[in-house]
């Protein structure tokens, strides 16, 4: 029972924005956390029983710090014993996020500890939104060159294209492509989905296809 209540409160404490779980690490090693007067995480570092700051070893740093702007998190960035970044071991020792006046995310961007581009968790470097008010319009996901990203496992971009009733947006089209503009299968399975609506209101049908047109 003991060594269940260790494994539980050793997952909560890597339940972070931005976090990734990677197994139990030594379980010598303690958390130590400092929050903000909004209550959010600013900070927690690894100590060992001495309360000696100490390295995470499947984590690969000893801190992980938080930044945040009207209460949103815009940082997240891992540091060594010597209180340098360091890559994590995700592969990443930043993350920068961008928000809209609505809250919603124009921006995602991972970092190495020399300040390059690198593949985040989700497999890109980078990923812009675009919205129209509060609907997605688009999305682009980038390599480490800062280019549309090129992959067989991710799409380059996702765009979604709307019908107005009076102020109601409703979607008929939504495409996941390629680098080069080619339908590509999505996160769900499928390249395309079309709606189609009974006087521009109520949803008739949502039919999926694969990227070559294929239901």
């Amino acid at each position: 029972m003991k060594a269940f209540l260790k494994w539980v409160v050793f997952c909560f404490l890597l339940v972070l924005p931005f976090s990734i779980c990677h197994g139990e690490i030594s379980t010598n090693l303690y958390a130590q956390k400092t929050y903000d007067s909004n209550k959010k995480l600013i900070q927690l570092t690894y100590v060992d029983g001495a309360g000696v700051p100490a390295v995470a070893e499947d984590l690969g740093y000893v801190t992980a710090r938080y930044e945040y702007k009207n209460k949103r998190q815009v940082r997240a960035a891992f540091y060594d014993i010597n209180d340098n970044l360091v890559n994590s071991a995700a592969g990443w020792a930043e993350c920068r996020v961008e928000y809209d006046t609505r809250g919603q995310v124009l921006e995602r961007a991972y970092y190495d500890a020399q300040g390059n581009l690198t593949i985040g968790p989700e497999g890109y470097a980078r990923q812009t939104n675009e919205y129209a008010l509060k609907s997605l319009l688009k999305t682009v996901n980038y390599g480490t060159d800062n280019q549309p990203l090129r992959s067989d496992k991710l799409f380059s971009s996702m765009v979604i294209n709307y019908i107005m009733d009076d102020t109601t947006r409703r979607p008929i089209e939504q495409v996941w492509m390629d680098a080069d503009g080619y339908a590509m299968t999505g996160p769900e399975g499928y390249a395309y989905i079309l709606y189609t609506y009974q006087f521009n209101h109520y949803l008739l049908t949502k039919t999926f296809y694969d990227a070559k047109g294929n239901l």
